[in-house]
């Protein structure tokens, strides 16, 4: 899964007050230009198709988010659901998907 070509976000109340508590909307829109490992959140795919992203924001900051993809095929948008610092061993699996992803 790529977030490539989606360059709009949809926010709703809660999430953007919840997510406003640990980062900038700012530093979490930026999070999707860098390069991410992101996988289908199988578990919580039940109502609608959820992702989650790890990453580093452009702060540094090593990242987990969990998001849908809502609006059109012609008109994607990015509905961000939460997010928050990744756990120690979500940040040695993402330094492993990195150096992989060199190696190829």
């Amino acid at each position: 899964m790529t977030t490539a070509g989606v360059f709009s976000f949809e926010w709703d109340q809660g999430n953007i007050a919840k997510t406003q508590k640990r980062f900038p909307i700012e530093e979490v829109e930026l999070f999707f230009n860098q390069t991410l490992d992101i996988k289908e959140d199988k578990k919580n795919s039940k109502v609608e198709q959820r992702f989650f992203a790890v990453g580093y924001s452009t702060f540094g900051k090593p990242m987990y988010v969990c998001f849908t993809i809502r609006g059109t095929r012609e008109h994607p948008k990015i509905r961000v659901i939460s997010c928050r610092l990744m756990h120690k061993k979500e940040t040695l699996g993402y330094e492993i998907f990195q150096k992989n992803k060199k190696e190829v």
